[in-house]
């Protein structure tokens, strides 16, 4: 589907001003690739909090989830360090861009789009602000937005809820049968939409 896709676009591409293809796209083309994204998206929230809930738990049960945080943490830090010192090297050694004479409208968007960047740069909250953030005032409010920046204090939520529920000995069993139920029915829709891929892909 992918092969095919991409071939067809290229075939049709010197046509793309044509009215039936227009209208292919807008009603066939465009809709299916947002119908399984859409689809998909659904289902994020609720099967990242339940799998980092469940998740959390089971550590916590098997009393190795301090070592297991830790080295992921560990890990979360050297990986991203790396990506950060890897980026900044090959932009110095390659600098991209040099000696690229842009047309005058390119020129004008991209002018445009480095002014938003400088903008939301200059507007960065301090370190420790950014930091604070990450535990969620309102953790519903938090899924809500999780698409808008919040799904990193969702999943903040989700670890303390788990490490909490593995703490507890009474109500624990009722609570993470509730949350595998709803992580089954969320890789049953999964399941479902998955079946959409190859259409999707091609359109």
């Amino acid at each position: 589907a992918l092969v095919a896709g991409a071939l067809l676009g290229v075939t049709l591409h010197p046509y793309a001003d044509s009215s039936t293809l227009q209208l292919a796209n807008r009603y066939f083309a465009e809709p299916v690739g947002q119908l399984f994204l859409r689809l998909i998206f659904m289902i994020v929230v609720p099967m990242v909090f339940c799998g980092l809930v469940l998740g959390v738990h089971q550590l916590g049960q098997h009393a190795g989830l301090g070592k297991v945080v830790s080295r992921t943490l560990l890990m979360t830090v050297l990986t991203s360090s790396a990506s950060v010192v890897i980026g900044i090297t090959l932009v110095a050694l390659m600098r991209p861009g040099e000696g690229l004479t842009l047309p005058p409208e390119m020129a004008a968007d991209q002018a445009s789009a480095v002014a938003k960047i400088s903008a939301n740069a200059s507007a960065a909250k301090p370190v420790v602000q950014a930091l604070l953030e990450l535990i969620p005032r309102n953790p519903l409010d938090s899924a809500v937005k999780a698409f808008d920046g919040e799904m990193i204090a969702l999943m903040f939520f989700a670890v303390f809820f788990g490490i909490a529920l593995a703490r507890t000995q009474n109500a624990a069993a009722n609570t993470v049968r509730v949350l595998e139920e709803i992580y089954d029915a969320c890789m049953r829709i999964v399941g479902a939409v998955i079946k959409l891929a190859p259409l999707a892909v091609f359109a």
